[in-house]
């Protein structure tokens, strides 16, 4: 075979394997952006983005979050950011990062929902974290917020 044939063959290997992971992330996109319809219809709005997905808290006057999920070593990665602003996006902070085995077959659970479960919980620590109604401890008026970065 020539040059050019191997990196045709590389070339054409690349692309599909590039659309597998693209099927693979709209999947669990599509699959988050259900979890939250499903499970917070009144508290959450969201919107499929060709990144992720977009998240609105709506008993907060600005709170948003966007989950930018991706395929990495086998497992999949999502990305949860907050901001004040659906536009801005160097305004955003990141506020964990979770990472699901695609395939577990210890537990046998569907990995997006319990992928799902996980973001779920980073949104809503960071939600607890910045409410304003919340009550403060006059011994200790300061609140810190541990990012998750990893599979716990």
């Amino acid at each position: 075979m020539s040059t050019s044939n191997n990196q045709n063959l590389d070339q054409k290997r690349f692309l599909a394997e590039m659309a597998k992971e693209e099927e693979v992330i709209d999947r669990y996109s599509k699959g988050q952006l259900a979890h939250f319809s499903e499970a917070s219809k009144e508290k959450v709005q969201g919107i499929q983005l060709p990144k992720g997905v977009m998240l609105r808290y709506n008993l907060a006057e600005s709170l948003y979050f966007y989950l930018e999920t991706a395929v990495d070593g086998g497992g999949i990665v999502t990305k949860v950011y907050a901001s004040n602003s659906p536009y801005e996006k160097d305004n955003r902070v990141m506020v964990g990062e979770m990472r699901t085995p695609i395939f577990d077959e210890k537990t046998g659970e569907d990995s997006n929902v319990v992928h799902s479960r996980k973001v779920e919980q980073a949104v809503n620590d960071w939600i607890s974290f910045v409410d304003d109604q919340a009550e403060v401890d006059e011994d200790q008026p300061f609140t810190s917020f541990a990012i998750d970065a990893g599979d716990s």
